[in-house]
């Protein structure tokens, strides 16, 4: 039988199922002192090679890692802390790593040495995750799964930096794709019973500047007076508002930096917005003294700021109640660059509006964008056999 089926050993290297090893001889950097060293988790004899040249000159460099008995939960509770007071993210970006530490990341990789951690237990990992990881146990979105594997990058990398890991196995994890969530736009008949529906709610403008615009949950709470401009017909966009560990947060700039815009309102918006600021000086009659005058567009009935995830529930009991197709509240946005594209709208256009990238705008409504590409085809086809 063939030895390398059998596991056995050829020229330091092994093999065990699809994966390769090898042991080396390795100089402490601490006791200066040479041991044997196992390293595993590799799809080819030439990655073990590779990897095994590496360590042999960090080993004759001095710069071997020693033996740590650091958890995962140890390195990324001293990552995130560190990522934390250097401000390095935005604070929805640290509630999000924080996430995916919390409910993938540490309940099942927590206790595990960092320095056991390789590229088949990682990949092993992801694969679970993918199979039954998400809520309920079902697949893992693609979105999620890419923020997991993000943040353990990161982790892997910080570890690295600080002389902890001598390498990230996290590189040599072959490509793993989650479940695709698919967000499917509302007609504008949908639209448009929504917004008959919601008419009467106080925070009917709130709706009415998410259809018109496709501007962000967050982007739609941080508006305030002055980003308004009547007489031009224009809302400026530069700030963001939402909750992370049950408390609101405002950050002075949008998810990237394409989201810093001015965009065009035309009169059915504006007239909305009028009279939702009627509506609001009403409320500052009533509560007098007692008026918060925080200057944002939408507000509680006392004038402080919405809580962020109120236009959510309002909007999910909405569609319940209406019988609508069950999506996120994102699904307004959608719709809206939906439409643009169908309209003819260029692309580009777009992408400034909701503050994105063509090439997201491109690879998202993909199937949109081609449509209007072969009936731009049809129209110059029709204009030479007229000519």
């Amino acid at each position: 039988m063939n030895e390398q089926a059998l596991g056995k050993s050829k020229d330091g290297y092994q093999k065990r199922g699809e994966w390769w090893s090898y042991r080396i001889s390795v100089r402490d950097s601490i006791t200066n002192q040479m041991k044997q060293v196992r390293f595993s988790g590799f799809r080819t004899k030439e990655e073990a090679k590779a990897d095994r040249i590496r360590r042999e000159n960090e080993s004759r460099e001095g710069k071997y890692v020693s033996k740590s008995n650091e958890t995962v939960k140890d390195l990324f509770d001293s990552w995130f802390q560190h990522r934390q007071d250097l401000r390095e993210a935005k604070l929805a970006t640290l509630n999000s790593n924080g996430q995916m530490l919390k409910y993938y990341i540490i309940p099942k990789l927590g206790n595990m040495p960092i320095q056991e951690l390789t590229t088949e237990i990682l990949e092993e990992f992801l694969r679970d995750l993918v199979k039954g990881g998400g809520f309920n146990n079902r697949r893992l979105s693609h979105g999620t799964l890419r923020q997991v594997k993000n943040v353990i990058n990161m982790g892997l990398n910080y570890a690295v930096k600080r002389k902890k890991l001598s390498f990230n196995p996290l590189v040599n994890v072959r490509k793993i794709k989650g479940r695709k969530k698919l967000i499917i736009a509302y007609s504008t008949q949908e639209i448009k019973r929504l917004l008959e529906r919601l008419s009467i709610h106080r925070l009917y403008a709130f709706f009415v500047i998410a259809c018109h615009t496709g501007a962000r949950k967050g982007e739609i709470c941080a508006l305030r007076w002055s980003d308004l401009d009547f007489e031009n017909k224009t809302l400026s966009i530069h700030k963001t508002r939402g909750k992370t560990n049950g408390k609101d947060y405002e950050e002075d700039s949008t998810k990237n930096e394409r989201g810093m815009r001015v965009i065009y309102l035309n009169s059915e918006p504006l007239e909305v917005l009028k009279a939702h600021k009627e509506r609001q000086n009403l409320e500052r009659m009533l509560f007098s003294t007692a008026w918060k005058d925080t200057g944002y567009i939408f507000t509680r009935e006392d004038g402080s700021p919405v809580d962020t995830v109120y236009p959510y529930s309002v909007f999910k009991q909405t569609i319940k109640d209406l019988n609508l197709r069950n999506e996120p509240l994102h699904v307004l946005r959608h719709t809206h660059t939906t439409e643009l594209l169908r309209s003819g709208v260029s692309p580009h256009i777009v992408a400034q509006r909701i503050g994105d990238k063509v090439e997201t705008i491109l690879k998202t409504y993909a199937s949109v964008v081609g449509a209007d590409d072969q009936k731009s085809a049809d129209i110059f086809a029709e204009s030479v056999r007229r000519g």
